[in-house]
């Protein structure tokens, strides 16, 4: 049986866009589509072999700690220019946090956590992401660079979870850490 994880006693499951190719973000940096979708397509082969987790803030680093994640990332691909996510948060605390501004008809602004390379082009003024990059994660955050947000209306489902499940989903999520996973 599958294990559905959430926030506090429901699961949230949700998709939006995080990030348009070719669009520049408002910290200066323009990511070409042939680059992002590169990217993407080996973030979503990673997801299939391990979700990766993503934080209420962005860590300080690359790497998170188990009390920063908030939710986990289950899928990712390009839909157009724009770059998806599937996420479900998680019944940790700032899974339980994000849950409730959610589902009170808040909206959290969503960012891409990656690591890669830029050159500025000096005609245009922005920095261009260069090949390599590598997506680390999405995180959600008060004022993203992406000007992307999620919302109450990016839920598709909400199911009831039961103890016993909230314990599966920490207990998958500390095998994975214990696996050797970075926290990405």
């Amino acid at each position: 049986a599958e294990t559905k994880c959430g926030g506090g006693k429901e699961s949230l499951k949700m998709s939006f866009k995080f990030l348009t190719a070719g669009k520049a973000t408002t910290n200066g940096r323009i990511y070409p589509e042939r680059i992002l979708r590169k990217a993407m397509g080996a973030f979503a082969e990673r997801l299939k072999a391990q979700p990766a987790y993503g934080a209420s803030n962005h860590p300080s680093r690359n790497s998170m700690e188990l009390d920063q994640v908030s939710h986990m990332i289950t899928g990712a691909w390009m839909e157009g220019d724009d770059a998806m996510v599937e996420i479900n948060l998680l019944p940790t605390q700032k899974g339980r946090n994000l849950a409730a501004i959610l589902k009170a008809g808040g909206k959290m602004g969503v960012s891409l956590r990656a690591e890669g390379e830029t050159k500025r082009d000096d005609k245009t003024g922005y920095d261009l992401v260069q090949p390599g990059l590598a997506i680390m994660g999405v995180d959600f955050v008060m004022n993203p660079a992406s000007g992307c947000y999620a919302g109450n209306e990016n839920i598709f489902e909400s199911a009831s979870l039961s103890e016993a499940n909230e314990e599966a989903c920490r207990a998958r999520f500390r095998q994975a850490v214990s696996a050797g996973f970075k926290g990405s």
